[in-house]
């Protein structure tokens, strides 16, 4: 299943792409941000703007994304946003739980 996605990061470059998903009803993100990155650095020859955000005394350094919006190719067309604290509170579980193991 393929999402077509928009990223939007804070400096006003979108990225737009089609993101393949083994979810057959939703997006897979961290593949999505991933290849959005990897577009951005290719088009602007430096990487995207970041910013360090501070929880509970441990600073993450997360790409500083204003928003994401993506289209299942579903037959729907109907579009998902995600906006960019909700997308920042992603980024940060996904870190925190696919860090080391104790």
């Amino acid at each position: 299943m393929s999402a077509t996605c928009w990223i939007v990061y804070a400096d006003s470059v979108v990225t737009r792409m089609t993101v393949w998903s083994s979810h057959v009803d939703d997006l897979d993100i961290g593949r999505a941000l991933y290849l959005a990155h990897c577009a951005y650095e290719s088009r602007m020859k430096r990487s995207p703007p970041e910013r360090d955000i501070t929880i509970a005394g441990k600073t993450y350094r997360l790409p500083h994304i204003l928003g994401l919006r993506h289209q299942l190719v579903d037959g729907s067309g109907k579009t998902y946003d995600m906006s960019e604290g909700e997308l920042v509170r992603t980024l940060i579980l996904g870190m925190i739980f696919s860090g080391p193991k104790p």
